[in-house]
């Protein structure tokens, strides 16, 4: 459904323009009743309520909006280049801030419905860019600080320019089915599974092809033993040193905890060295079978269980709450 085409009238801007707000409310001012001619200069311009290809892309220019909202999904054969600064509203002397937002919801901001872009690629100029809800299938190179994926899903890799554009983003709250990698090609954590609240992607990231890293978004159950193997480097660096993790948390962009996750599972095998659990709790048994096994604030509803002393006297338990026995094996 389009809303207003290039030529819509003052009136149909304003209803627009009004809908947009209430649909964003989280990141507009409220609008009064006495709104005037004013209306014109509404930081929501024609381009920005759409689902027309080229309204996207004039939206996402550099001399388009703070926010864009498609109201259906939408395909662009070409290029997107997020361009420009921006701020929240669209308000002088307001936070830098620009927004993608594919999804619908009612008056009380609940979510009603979500869309999905398609690109050729797309490439973020604009700082604090974030794509919220929905999903974007396609390659990001992202060439901005303060990207982040709020509750949506990139079908494809995301790129950084740098290892700093790359610790700037906040990414948590959304799913990349594809690599996320700095410029030069090294790998960093957020690979295809490994940001997820499904137990598929965990068993998978967990795998001896799997990831340095899985990041939990929620709490999982899994109903089968997970075995953790592989010989994995902090962060995929090979000149680094060999550590892998399980983040049962989210934190912001200060890396404050802000929630803590439950994997529930029968048994956990770790065969990979320098494996720490981090924050959140683990429902079920742990098999240690691998050296330098770490729990930094995390708990264990379950026994925890080495193959050996030498293994044991290797962990670091101390910041840990095991609820079950800690145990070698006989």
């Amino acid at each position: 459904m389009k809303f207003f085409g290039k030529k819509g009238s003052l009136l149909t801007l304003f209803a627009a323009s009004t809908l947009l707000l209430a649909a964003c409310g989280d990141d507009a001012a409220d609008e009064t009743a006495d709104t005037t001619a004013d209306t014109t200069e509404e930081a929501v311009s024609a381009a920005s309520i759409t689902d027309q290809a080229e309204e996207v892309v004039a939206s996402l220019s550099a001399d388009g909006n703070w926010i864009t909202a498609i109201t259906e999904s939408v395909e662009v054969s070409e290029d997107v280049t997020v361009a420009g600064e921006f701020t929240d509203g669209g308000e002088e002397g307001a936070d830098v801030y620009r927004k993608l937002a594919l999804y619908a919801q009612d008056d009380d901001r609940n979510v009603t419905d979500e869309f999905t872009l398609t690109v050729a690629s797309m490439t973020v100029e604009s700082p604090n860019f974030r794509i919220q809800n929905g999903t974007v299938v396609g390659d990001i190179q992202v060439n901005a600080e303060g990207f982040e994926l709020a509750g949506s899903t990139v079908e494809g890799n995301v790129t950084f320019a740098s290892q700093e554009l790359m610790d700037s983003a906040k990414m948590d709250e959304g799913t990349v089915n594809g690599d996320v990698t700095v410029a030069d090609g090294e790998t960093d954590a957020v690979s295809a599974a490994s940001i997820s609240d499904q137990p598929d992607d965990l068993i998978a990231s967990l795998a001896a092809d799997g990831s340095w890293i899985f990041a939990a978004t929620d709490n999982i159950e899994v109903e089968e033993d997970v075995t953790v193997e592989g010989e994995f480097y902090d962060k995929d660096d090979e000149t680094a040193d060999l550590y892998r993790k399980l983040a049962l948390y989210a934190q912001d962009d200060d890396r404050n905890v802000t929630d803590e996750y439950t994997l529930t599972v029968p048994t956990l095998i770790v065969e990979s060295p320098n494996f720490r659990i981090q924050n959140g709790t683990v429902v079920g048994d742990i098999q240690v079978n691998a050296e330098g096994f770490e729990i930094v604030d995390a708990t264990v509803e379950g026994n925890v269980m080495f193959e050996s002393q030498e293994l044991m006297d290797a962990a670091n338990l101390d910041a840990a709450e095991i609820t079950g026995e800690t145990t070698v094996a006989e």
